[in-house]
């Protein structure tokens, strides 16, 4: 669960009033995230990248996978030449909550 900068709290889990991310599932693959109505749709690499998923996998029981389509999509950015993230917005961005 983390709380967004606007104060809601998001959860992988229903209840309490959270908002849930729910993964979309087609087939046995994941194919994005929703959260109220907003998605984030994942590419078929990406999707095989998660491996196999179900009904009860969330983000948090899969965040190691997850973390490989960050990576993926990362390493896709820099040989796209797109703009980096720096190391100085990196600490800025640690250092919003603390």
């Amino acid at each position: 669960m983390f709380q967004t900068l606007s104060g809601r709290t998001v959860s992988s889990h229903p209840g309490d009033g959270h908002a849930q991310i729910r993964s979309l599932i087609s087939g046995n693959l994941c194919v994005g995230f929703e959260l109220d109505g907003e998605v984030v749709h994942l590419s078929e690499i990406e999707s095989r990248l998660l491996g196999r998923f179900t009904e009860r996998d969330t983000i948090v029981s899969r965040m190691l996978d997850i973390k490989r389509v960050a990576l993926y999509r990362l390493l896709q950015g820099v040989l796209a030449d797109h703009p980096s993230y720096t190391l100085a917005e990196a600490v800025e961005d640690a250092s919003l909550r603390w």
